[in-house]
């Protein structure tokens, strides 16, 4: 017998349609298993499908299942956003504020509704650590088809980690932002490819910008061509601001730095011994379609 299965396209991290992140929102999804979450996801084909089940937790409202093609995921951020979206807006919950859970995590959720959208922010509580035993500038810049003088010395590069391992670099500008490859064969002969999963790459961004940096994930398995989700680094970036000096972040992040797909990330971060329980990432969704599967 088959199954038809209500989902929702949403775009997370932009208060506007065909931008930012596309992920595929299943409300009510507690009849289907792991094995159907991802069959779904492979056909669905989108970076994130996200699967909203009864909650285990009793201090969490909902759970969230999270499957890229592959596999199941377990961070935060745009899959995050686009589910609070859906339960705010078809659920038409009373609540502006409350939790989620994520595989073993508890995520606290505030949502607001203005004239320009609904906004949402979640609170990061999960540890960052970072280190400053990083390759050389030339060694990063042959990890990315860039010269010596493309790598900027302040703030300086680092290796953070919260959830996942990113290995945080400064350039210059946008356009070697954009331009830049990743080069395998030179990552993984160096020592920083066992201690980091993927590259942050960053740059301030230009005066008249929306924003106050792009950045851009690269990486093993990352195609040139592709430019995926940063909300997961936000955290780990926020950390790396404040230990190079920012007192309170409050900052906005464009992931890429190019016209298409536009991602607006809003990080907050208080500069505090506290500062791990105080991060918060915020940002807008949008509704662009909805159907049925038939399963």
């Amino acid at each position: 017998m088959s199954m038809s299965l209500p989902f929702f396209i949403v775009d997370a991290f932009t208060d506007t349609k065909f931008e930012g992140a596309q992920l595929a929102v299943f409300l009510d999804a507690d009849h289907l298993n792991t094995q159907q979450m991802q069959i779904i996801a492979r056909e669905m084909n989108l970076t994130e499908t996200v699967f909203i089940v009864s909650s285990n937790n009793a201090d969490a409202l909902y759970g969230l299942r999270v499957f890229s093609p592959q596999q199941e995921l377990f961070y935060t951020g745009h899959p995050v956003v686009a589910a609070s979206f859906i339960l705010h807006t078809k659920k038409q919950l009373s609540q502006q504020n409350f939790n989620l859970c994520l595989g073993e995590r508890t995520i606290n959720i505030d949502v607001t509704s203005t004239h320009q959208g609904v906004q949402i922010k979640y609170l990061c509580a999960d540890p960052v650590r970072l280190d400053s035993f990083v390759p050389s500038a030339k060694e990063l810049a042959e990890f990315l088809s860039l010269s010596e003088k493309d790598i900027a010395v302040m703030p300086a590069p680092m290796l953070a980690s919260c959830v996942e391992d990113y290995l945080i670099v400064p350039i210059k500008n946008k356009m070697l932002l954009r331009h830049a490859v990743f080069v395998e064969s030179k990552w993984t002969t160096s020592f920083v490819a066992s201690l980091a999963h993927k590259i942050l790459l960053f740059c301030e961004s230009e005066t008249n910008d929306d924003s106050d940096y792009y950045a851009r994930l690269m990486g093993k398995g990352i195609s040139a061509y592709d430019d995926p989700p940063i909300a997961p680094a936000t955290p780990a970036f926020a950390h790396y601001l404040l230990q190079q000096g920012v007192k309170d972040v409050n900052v906005v992040m464009q992931r890429g730095g190019g016209e298409r797909r536009k991602s607006l990330l809003h990080v907050q971060a208080a500069a505090s011994a506290e500062a791990a329980s105080t991060i918060k990432v915020g940002g807008s969704a949008v509704l662009v379609a909805k159907g049925e599967m038939e399963y």
